[in-house]
Formats: structure tokens, sequence, C-alpha cells
């Protein structure tokens, strides 16, 4: 089979580049299921990965990309899931060991290996899609979906009557918009063009504000909900642009931290978070059982991913090129 593999990088802007190998066609283990991959979708993490940002040693010579959706082609010995048989349409939840309830550890055995012809994967971790989305629309729920779901349904409990703070126009972004509005809450979303307020706005949007041409948008944030703040806050910024954040909350508000576009580090003042008792929670995606639960969700409501280009295998490495420079909603791959 195709796939490809991370191999170092001599150019000084990232530690990997994509090479594209021949490999056998690797075989389920007793609790595992091979898949023929259909399509997969990048997320911000696989620039990371690219970058070497978690490390060189340990991501050498792997093949990347979590979001994937294939048919099953085998079926190991002691797998027990009558929900999947040969042919089965399936996906993967990001953390293949959180089956429900809490993170038992940092990571939970995240999956790997998208970006091949076929790819094998823990039986439990399988799930079946929504039944009305294509390939290439399954393939971007595992992480930027339920990122969005485990944290404003699951975490924040959204209700119509709130206000939520979308930050930014990528994949997580889009779908919290997506979810806000089957809900009926009202919502502010943060961009940096004219062109996206417009998109944004056929997706739904209640209020947008340009954060170049209003370098304060928590300002403006406030004046639309009377001074009030925001209920909830999807934060994928970091930085100094989290003290904003802080100052467009409500009391009691709910602050995801979902990415750190601009940084991982922080100087914030505690006396604020104090006294307006803000609730920090960082996201990283969700359990199964919000995934199946995520699925149902979207059926009910007919929420269909918003995909800026798929790309074609050979051309994985424009797609990576792609996501460096941004996209509105989604990049997917099809194998």
């Amino acid at each position: 089979m195709n796939s490809y593999k991370l191999v170092k990088n001599e150019n000084k802007n990232s530690s990997f580049k994509l090479e594209l190998v021949k490999t056998e066609i690797p075989q389920p283990k007793e609790n595992e299921i091979l898949i023929k991959v259909c399509a997969v979708s990048l997320n911000f993490r696989d620039n990371m990965v690219i970058r070497g940002d978690f490390g060189m040693e340990k991501l050498l010579g792997l093949t990347p990309i979590s979001d994937v959706v294939g048919r099953v082609v085998k079926i190991g010995g002691r797998v027990n899931r009558d929900d999947i048989k040969i042919n089965d349409r399936v996906t993967c939840n990001f953390c293949a060991d959180w089956i429900e309830g809490n993170a038992k550890s940092e990571y939970d055995n995240t999956i790997s290996g998208g970006l091949a012809q076929y790819m094998i994967l823990p039986a439990d971790a399988a799930v079946i899609p929504p039944s009305y989305l294509t390939d290439e629309e399954v393939t971007t729920l595992p992480i930027a979906a339920l990122t969005a779901y485990q944290s404003l349904v699951v975490k924040g409990n959204l209700s119509k009557d709130q206000f939520v703070l979308i930050q930014g126009t990528g994949g997580v972004s889009i779908f919290a918009l997506q979810i806000v509005r089957a809900i009926g809450a009202k919502s502010i979303v943060l961009t940096s063009s004219n062109e996206k307020s417009e998109k944004v706005k056929d997706l739904g949007a209640n209020f947008v504000v340009n954060y170049r041409e209003t370098p304060n948008w928590h300002e403006k944030v406030l004046e639309i909900t009377n001074g009030v703040g925001v209920d909830q806050i999807i934060e994928v910024v970091g930085g100094d642009n989290l003290s904003k954040s802080i100052e467009a909350a409500r009391r009691e508000g709910n602050i995801f931290i979902i990415g750190a576009l601009e940084s991982t580090k922080i100087n914030l003042d505690i006396i604020k978070i104090l006294g307006k008792r803000l609730n920090f929670i960082g996201i990283l995606v969700g359990p199964k059982k919000s995934f199946d639960e995520m699925n149902q969700f979207f059926s009910k409501h007919l929420i269909t991913p918003v995909i800026e280009k798929v790309y074609q295998f050979h051309q994985a490495e424009l797609a990576y090129h792609h996501l460096e420079s941004g996209a509105f909603g989604k990049i997917v791959i099809k194998i």
C-alpha cells in the first residue's frame, strides 16, 4: 500500500516533511479492525506535528493524521461489536481509550496513521458516523466537531438564552457556530476580513466583529451584550488574547481553552478572574460517548460540515501548505 511517513526536513521552517512510501498492508490484532481509508481531514495539530512541536524521536517515521473515515475490510478475532461488519463505514475517536466519563490520562492513546490507503483502528474506538454525510464530511468530525460539541454542549450545557463568543473561522470555530445556531443561542464571531464576515453571516452568525479593524474587540462584545458579557467563549488564540476574553466574559462565564494560535504562554490578572468567578476549561476533544451523542445531535439538526477544499492523495503537501496559511472551516484529503 501507499502511505506518507514523516522524515527529517533540512528546511529550518519545520522538523519534518512528508515522504510517500510503499509498505505492506497491516494486519489487525485480535481487538482491532483494518479499514480502507476513504478520506482524512487536517487540524491545527497536524501543523504542530510537522513543525516538530511534539518532539522528534517518537514521531520520526510516523504516518500522520488522526481524522479518518474508511470501510472495514478485516475484523480481529476478539472484536465484540455487533454494530460493525465488513464494508461498514467507520470513523474513530481521537483518544482511543477514552470511552466515557473523565479522561484517564493526558492523551489516552491518541490515534494516528490516517494518511495511508489502509489503517488499523482499535475496535472500541470505531464510531459509526451519520449516514447523511459524505465521506469527506464525516472525516471532519473526530477532532474539530467533537471539540466544539464537548465544549458547548457537554461541558457548557448551552441554552438558547445564552451568548457565545467564537474566535476565528477555523474548523472548531465553524462547528461551534453551527451548534450555537442549532440550539438557538446567540453568536458573536471574531474574524479578520469582511469576506469571512459575510460567510459566517450566511452560516447564521448573529454578530460579527472584525478584530483587525477593532483591536479592542472585547469592548464591542460588551456593547453588544449591554455590558453583561458573553456566557461562553471558544478561545483558540491564547497569549495576550486571553486577557480580552476575560474582559468579554460575563460573571461565572465559561472560557474554553481550545488552542494557542498566538502563544502558549499567558500573563493574566488573577483578580479579574476571581472577581468574575470565571470557569477556565481546557478541552482536548472528548470521549466516544460524546462522539455518539454528537452524531445524533448533528443528524437531528442536519448539520453539514463546512469544507473549504478537498485535495487528492498525491496533493498532501499542498493540503498542509493550505493548512498553514489558514482555512475557512476544514481541509480534506481524499485517499
